[in-house]
């Protein structure tokens, strides 16, 4: 399984679990511009956007299983939800996305004038 949100990918490399990292490439957070060096720190980050103020849990948006963590979340929804359990569609391209915040980071990097 790839974890992608969207940005240009120059480099490729998996980890042990198959996990594309991406190499020398900065991927940024439009919502703070903090940066990251791979697209799965980055959406660990876009899931704490998602749940700031929230009391530090973090809710699965397909089954409402609650983690303390949100790499936790993280890994869950990537080991048991698929694809067709995306909930934010981007209006401008076929892409979808499990959290708002994701849909925002994902307009502002992509499709910004």
């Amino acid at each position: 399984m790839t974890l992608h949100s969207g940005c240009v990918i120059r480099a490729r490399k998996c980890d042990k679990d198959g996990v594309l990292k991406e190499e020398g490439i900065n991927h940024e957070c439009k919502l703070c511009n903090q940066m990251f060096d791979s697209p799965a720190k980055l959406l660990c980050h876009l899931i704490e956007h998602s749940f700031e103020g929230m009391g530090g849990t973090f809710k699965c948006p397909v089954c409402f299983t609650v983690f303390v963590q949100a790499n936790k979340l993280q890994q869950h929804i990537f080991a048991v939800h698929g694809q067709e359990d995306k909930i934010y569609d981007c209006s401008q391209c076929p892409q979808k996305f499990f959290f708002q915040t994701e849909l925002q980071n994902h307009t502002l990097s992509q499709h910004a004038q």
